[in-house]
């Protein structure tokens, strides 16, 4: 979907984007996660020299120890505390021999290996079970009927039934998620003169070939914006697509732009402020979306809301409800043969 965002009644010169693309204007990155230490304090391993003041052996009790000797210094295991206390208190690791190591290691993968197997040989026996059961019902002759057929739209020669206003906007309320609040439909128009719903170098761009324009402007379900949607009937799927292609030179160069429909003085906004833009196409239609505030401020490159109003109205409502009706033919059970 190309997208691209008007200041005033003339475009800022920004270059469109496919998804309602805007530039953000700072850093949203997400905080740096600081990472804690567990680091404790060091402990030494190594006890208290100890000092021999015992008198000097005799010679009956082997060799002799000079007085004031030192005697060497023990090294104690690293950890360990030369207290009985803290002997008590601190875990014994669990060390296992080479050959235990290796032992637990091969359970460790037969386990896996067994789990592994079985949960194969289940998804097995589902497919095999669900193919018995195709196959079985193809042999009793039960037919499986489809719900829709494919419908060619790539030109108005296969497609030849022009869009009606009831059928683009049928209803007061446009839902998109059921459940949640929808977009108002304030007003409602088809028009012949293509060149109408545009100026400037893209007005006459529209026109060659186009028969038609359904338009129709909406209140945000929040009530704090106003866009107008339509979509464009053109000859075929090659036109739509070089007007789509176009539209981002005309647009870029600030010689053109869709205008929003006005149809009561609560929606001056779309025809008086900065507005986004968004478009694509499917088949030999273009649709489009011109979204402002209903407040007259500017919107700013970044908004959301009208990045989610662009995409709601074009790839949901025109293009995914509207135009994907057309493109297929619905199927009752007693319509299809058997054979």
């Amino acid at each position: 979907m190309g997208a691209h965002r008007y200041a005033g009644t003339s475009p800022d010169g920004e270059s469109p984007l496919r998804t309602a693309r805007r530039v953000a204007g700072g850093d949203t990155g997400r905080p740096v996660r600081r990472a804690r230490h567990a680091d404790g304090p060091i402990r030494h391993a190594d006890g208290p020299t100890r000092h021999a003041d015992s008198p000097t052996r005799h010679a009956d009790s082997g060799p002799a120890r000079p007085v004031g000797g030192v005697r060497p210094v023990r090294r104690r295991s690293r950890g360990v505390s030369a207290r009985p206390r803290d002997l008590l208190l601190q875990p014994t690791p669990l060390v296992l021999g080479t050959h235990q190591a290796a032992w637990l290691k091969a359970s460790l993968a037969a386990t896996a290996a067994v789990v592994l197997l079985i949960v194969c040989g289940f998804g097995s026996w589902q497919i095999l079970r669900d193919e018995r059961a195709g196959t079985s019902a193809a042999a009793q002759g039960v037919p499986v009927v489809p719900t829709a057929l494919p419908r060619d739209i790539t030109s108005r020669l296969a497609d030849p039934a022009p869009l009606t206003a009831s059928e683009v906007f049928g209803r007061k309320v446009i839902t998109i998620k059921p459940g949640e609040p929808g977009y108002q439909v304030i007003g409602v128009q088809a028009v012949r003169n293509c060149a109408s719903v545009a100026d400037g170098r893209l007005a006459p761009l529209l026109a060659a070939g186009c028969t038609q324009v359904v338009r129709a402007t909406l209140r945000s379900p929040t009530k704090a914006y106003l866009a107008t949607g339509g979509i464009v009937n053109l000859a075929d799927s090659g036109a739509a697509k070089g007007a789509y292609e176009r539209i981002h030179s005309v647009v870029d160069a600030k010689q053109g732009r869709f205008k929003g429909y006005v149809p009561t003085g609560a929606t001056r906004a779309l025809a008086l402020s900065s507005t986004h833009l968004g478009w694509d196409y499917r088949g030999h239609f273009l649709v489009y979306c011109v979204v402002a505030r209903a407040d007259g401020r500017d919107l700013a490159d970044d908004d959301p809301y009208a990045q989610q109003i662009l995409y709601d109205v074009i790839e949901l409502h025109l293009l995914g409800s509207v135009v994907e009706k057309r493109s297929v033919v619905p199927v009752s059970p007693g319509s299809v043969s058997s054979d």
